[in-house]
């Protein structure tokens, strides 16, 4: 598969959104794979995303650390009480301990996007659910331990990390 200057072929590990069953999973070089359930974005979001058509596709770039979080305008207008920023660490924080970049192509341009990000934060009775304002979820000690395998897998070399969001 080819989707502008990302392919399949360029890439030594995988990440796989299944938004049909809820479930991330983490293909290793050598063919293993971990499995994570996650929690999805709202069915209003996925349809923004345009992957009932096709999946949108990406390339892992780097994970923040205890990242601040930024409510999108969105959020704010809905609630007027969020501030502009939340730290880690504060009540209102609502994204763990880790969030992923991720460069998107964009389907139709080929330009490239960051339309939904991956991070923790989640709730052990939200998952395989449609809850998230944008991004996936995951649990916080899922995704530390995810983190850790694409960053000892850049040590090791395998520096292409495709990502795949869509129903598959």
């Amino acid at each position: 598969m080819c989707v502008g200057l990302i392919t399949q072929a360029s890439a030594q590990q995988f990440i796989t959104v299944d938004f049909s069953s809820g479930q991330l999973w983490h293909t290793y070089g050598d063919g293993r794979q971990d499995l994570y359930q996650v929690v999805l974005p709202k069915h209003s979001v996925q349809s923004q995303m345009n992957i009932h058509e096709q999946p949108v596709v990406g390339r892992y770039e780097q994970a923040d650390f205890k990242p601040t979080w930024w409510p999108t305008a969105r959020m704010r207008r809905e609630d007027n009480s969020l501030p502009p920023a939340v730290r880690f660490g504060e009540p209102r924080h609502p994204i763990g301990i880790y969030r992923m970049r991720i460069l998107w192509q964009n389907p139709d341009s080929h330009s490239f996007w960051s339309p939904v990000r991956i991070h923790g934060g989640a709730q052990v009775q939200d998952l395989n659910q449609s809850k998230s304002a944008g991004c996936v979820r995951m649990l916080d000690q899922d995704i530390v331990r995810l983190v850790a395998n694409l960053e000892q897998a850049k040590l090791d070399g395998d520096l292409e990390v495709i990502v795949t969001f869509g129903f598959l």
